[in-house]
């Protein structure tokens, strides 16, 4: 079964927890879009992800998917490697650079709530890059 997750649905969701200033799992991600998390979803999701980070990049945003985590790091608001060794990927791929992957997803992160606090408006500053 072919799942179609929306950058749109996915976008709204996480602009809503970035102005509550919570981290979301990639479930809440999923339930968002109207699915239930499955084998199938879940190898969307990577796609999903990377889809979001452009939609970021393109719109001048920080990296929206730095509130995006496995459900067994949520409470400790960070990654497991294999997310971080992603989430830096994508973070290279739209030209960022930096040092240290776990300082500049917290860096992200931080931006994300910043930009929730104004209201999270569908277009930000220039795009945000680390030391």
């Amino acid at each position: 079964m072919i799942v179609t997750l929306r950058v749109s649905s996915s976008f709204e969701f996480i602009r809503k927890a970035a102005i509550a200033r919570r981290c979301l799992a990639y479930q809440e991600l999923v339930d968002a879009n109207g699915h239930r998390w499955s084998e199938g979803v879940w190898l969307q999701l990577a796609a999903h992800m990377e889809e979001l980070v452009w939609f970021s990049h393109r719109r001048s945003l920080p990296m929206l998917t730095a509130i995006v985590l496995p459900a067994e790091t949520l409470r400790h608001q960070t990654l497991t490697m294999v997310a971080l060794r992603d989430f830096e990927a994508a973070a290279r791929q739209i030209g960022h650079r930096f040092e240290s992957g776990w300082a500049f997803h917290r860096q992200q992160k931080g931006l994300v709530f910043e930009w929730g606090l104004r209201g999270a408006p569908c277009d930000g500053r220039p795009a945000h890059s680390a030391a």
